[in-house]
């Protein structure tokens, strides 16, 4: 649910919990978020996007994005997880957004400074 927050707060999404779902002994979550028209962002102009809103890149096995003001960490931005307006707006739809502690922050720290790579297991 944190996750959810984080990105109506940071990303200006509108997700709702909806309910909480029992499927097969798994906890499932359904949500609601305004439709969002446009087509997939290329990759470069994701990593573009986030460099100019002040994140760190993370090399992590994948693509991760950090950013050290609000102790913000993101995964899952790929192609199929944000969209591109019309009129060139980048809109997420389904990071994997976190504030990290801990172990997570201390191997973030790590893996910027060169020290360490970081696996992340988000």
């Amino acid at each position: 649910m944190l996750r959810l927050l984080l990105q109506n707060l940071y990303f200006g999404d509108d997700i709702h919990l909806v309910a909480l779902i029992s499927h097969e002994g798994k906890m499932r979550v359904l949500t609601s978020q305004p439709h969002i028209a446009g087509e997939s962002a290329k990759y470069d102009r994701i990593q573009q996007w986030f460099v100019e809103l002040g994140f760190l890149r993370i090399e992590s096995g994948s693509i991760a994005w950090y950013y050290p003001p609000a102790n913000l960490l993101v995964a899952d931005a790929h192609e199929g997880n944000v969209i591109e307006t019309a009129v060139g707006t980048l809109v997420p739809i389904d990071l994997n957004v976190v504030q990290p502690k801990g172990d997570l922050l201390a191997g973030i720290e790590l893996a910027l400074t060169g020290q360490a790579q970081l696996r992340l297991n988000l």
